[in-house]
């Protein structure tokens, strides 16, 4: 099949004449969105244009949202310059290409845009950059955030286009043959996991070198690989292993995920759950 192209996974792209949100040093604007495939986030646009003075690069950050719909972690960031945005009459649609960050997202969670600058957001406002804002997208909210605190919800919504690669999804077994999953953040050792092969997916079509493991899917690479029937059905199974020291597990983890490639080219992700032991108790 190959690798497959990139889906629209959520937008509020209006057309007319509307306002904007400043963006500037003393100010990040956040839109907040559904995922809506599991997969690989490629690509986000957004409505935005510099003032004629601005020099500052305009920078993107993906950010985790809590249950309260607001910011939690950010996630990746990336940016533009903006001698390579045009000065128009409208505001452009600004490409952020996030493809080489392997940002693996998954189903039924929610993600923020913000947008920051250095750019001076002072009189007479001919260096910030702006963010065209209106009409009312019902899936996500729009805050103002200023020194890490949100500051203000708006009504209407930042203008916004998200892409997702959506992936294959596959079932793996962490540490074959034992049912606890039970897990060290702070070991040394090595720790298998088993891709299983299913009807109309060989797991040893992965090309292991890609392959990644971890909380997002993108931390460690496996050290060590072999096709072995692990649930005994015939079929021949991938098992990789790898360093935990490099997979990023935290104490109070409960999910690891694991993202490939096959030799096609199609993107494959798989999870499991995990408990996390050798913590200790928390200190007073």
């Amino acid at each position: 099949m190959g690798q497959q192209p990139a889906l629209l996974n959520e937008a509020h792209a209006p057309v007319g004449n509307f306002a904007a949100l400043a963006v500037g040093n003393d100010r990040t604007q956040m839109q907040t969105f559904p995922v809506n495939f599991t997969g690989q986030l490629t690509r986000v646009d957004v409505q935005a244009g510099p003032q004629p003075q601005t020099v500052e690069d305009l920078v993107l950050s993906i950010w985790s949202i809590d249950a309260a719909g607001l910011p939690d972690q950010e996630l990746l960031t990336a940016s533009v310059r903006a001698s390579t945005v045009p000065l128009t009459g409208t505001r452009p649609w600004v490409t952020f290409d996030l493809t080489a960050a392997r940002f693996i997202v998954h189903s039924g969670t929610r993600l923020g845009i913000a947008l920051d600058s250095a750019a001076k957001n002072t009189p007479p406002f001919q260096e910030r950059w702006e963010w065209e804002l209106g009409g009312f997208y019902m899936k996500g909210m729009t805050y103002t955030i200023m020194s890490g605190v949100v500051v203000e919800g708006h009504a209407e919504d930042l203008h916004f286009k998200t892409y997702i690669e959506p992936a294959l999804r596959g079932n793996m077994d962490l540490k074959p043959r034992n049912d606890r999953n039970q897990v060290n953040p702070r070991s040394s050792g090595l720790v298998a996991i088993a891709v299983l092969t299913e009807p109309g997916f060989d797991a040893t079509s992965l090309v292991t070198a890609g392959v990644r493991f971890g909380p997002d899917a993108n931390e460690a690479a496996p050290v060590g690989s072999g096709a072995v029937d692990v649930n005994r059905d015939g079929l021949n199974d991938l098992v990789l292993r790898f360093r935990l020291k490099d997979a990023g597990l935290q104490c109070g983890d409960t999910l690891v995920w694991l993202s490939g490639r096959t030799r096609a080219g199609e993107l494959f992700v798989a999870g499991d759950e995990i408990v996390t032991v050798g913590c200790g108790r928390p200190t007073k």
